[in-house]
């Protein structure tokens, strides 16, 4: 932190020496709340680009080590993030017939498992963490079968 710009918002916010009058290892922090106010006005004034949400994705399951992150935009829920992918089998003779999908949506976070048919996979291969886009599905009761998705990433 020291020579960044963020170093003179904490150093207002937290103390930086011990009893004694020496240099701390650490800050104690007073005000967390500002430095993050502060830090965040200091990074929006550098106009900087957005990360593009495929990319957030990925940081944050790569530094969080799970698919956490949501956008909160309604045109973000039909991106799927690929949570799992799981060979489905007949039981009468054992054969796989196609994969169930576990998935997260970045728009909205929520949860789903879709059955995606083995002539859908074979041509678009879905793997762990994967980010796709859902262009069609059917829901049948409890049931969602992915028909026709892109991958983003």
């Amino acid at each position: 932190m020291d020579g960044t710009p963020i170093e003179s918002i904490v150093s207002r916010h937290a103390v930086g020496v011990t009893k004694a009058g020496g240099v701390a290892k650490s800050y104690t922090l007073i005000d967390v709340m500002a430095i993050l106010r502060e830090s965040e006005f200091s990074v929006k004034e550098t106009r900087m680009a957005d990360l593009e949400d495929v990319v957030k994705v990925k940081n944050f399951y790569e530094i969080m080590g799970y698919a956490g992150y949501v956008s909160g935009r309604e045109e973000d829920r039909r991106k799927l993030y690929v949570n799992d992918v799981c060979p489905l089998r007949r039981k009468s003779d054992g054969k796989q017939f196609g994969h169930s999908i576990i998935t997260k949506s970045i728009g909205s976070g929520k949860d789903g498992r879709f059955t995606v048919f083995n002539k859908v996979f074979d041509i678009n291969p879905i793997a762990k963490g994967d980010i796709i886009y859902c262009k069609d599905f059917t829901r049948d009761g409890a049931y969602f079968q992915l028909k026709a998705y892109d991958k983003v990433m």
